[in-house]
């Protein structure tokens, strides 16, 4: 993918790597219905063409104007993940996972403090990790009464802790006003605990399917702010 601009001062945003990507699975049967999976994976993400692009746009999120980045690189991955899941019956299960991801040169939205905290863009930091745990469970609610057979709940929880090495010239501004400030924070965009419940009535005889949805986040980090200016966090809320 490349962007370019009219003007031959401008910068061009490219993304020509040739990247490898590994993958191995293995699954240990402990029972007929009960399974244990360990993968090593390797995945990457690529910055979006607005996110690259060496133009400015306005943000109709946040009031902001927006500016890519044509140095961006794309972002390297490697996933580490254990589940152990039990099957009680078709169509119900219940599992627990851990996972450990490395990331190098994750992608950041950040503000330009710089500009009277009007403008954001997009940076790499060198690298970040972030590892959790989830539980998932799936039940049919026919061993409850007869008429609730076409019903199901479904839900899973996630713990998650992110850790993000702040870049060295960042540090250098925040430790201008906070002399005792840490040298790591959390992943943008990253939540520490994630909640996701539903309620379905599935029946495939007539062909219907009827779902109430519930989500929660934990407080994320929204946009990281350059120099001593505060990060930007996003509030816990529910969705229905």
């Amino acid at each position: 993918m490349t962007t370019r601009s009219d003007d031959p001062t401008q910068p061009v945003g490219e993304l020509g790597q040739v990247d490898v990507l590994p993958s191995v699975n293995m699954v240990l049967t402990v029972r007929n219905n009960m399974n244990v999976r360990a993968a090593l994976t390797r995945t990457l993400a690529r910055p979006t063409f607005r996110e690259l692009a060496p133009y400015t746009t306005f943000d109709f999120v946040g009031d902001y104007i927006f500016s890519g980045n044509a140095d961006l690189n794309r972002t390297l991955i490697t996933n580490y993940d254990l589940r152990w899941e039990w099957f009680m019956r078709p169509g119900e299960i219940l599992a627990v996972s851990g996972f450990y991801k490395h990331f190098e040169d994750p992608i950041e939205r950040v503000l330009l403090s710089t500009v009277n905290n009007s403008a954001s863009t997009v940076q790499n930091v060198p690298e970040a990790t972030v590892y959790g745990l989830e539980v998932e469970a799936r039940r049919q609610l026919d061993g409850l009464a007869g008429f609730l057979k076409h019903f199901q709940v479904r839900g899973n929880v996630s713990l998650i802790h992110s850790t993000v090495r702040i870049p060295e010239e960042e540090m250098f501004t925040i430790r201008q006003s906070d002399p005792e400030a840490g040298n790591e924070r959390t992943l943008q965009g990253q939540s520490p605990y994630l909640v996701n419940l539903d309620l379905a009535y599935e029946n495939p005889d007539r062909g219907t399917t009827v779902g109430l949805f519930y989500n929660l986040f934990g407080e994320r980090l929204h946009t990281v702010a350059l120099g001593a200016t505060p990060d930007i966090f996003e509030r816990p809320r529910s969705l229905v």
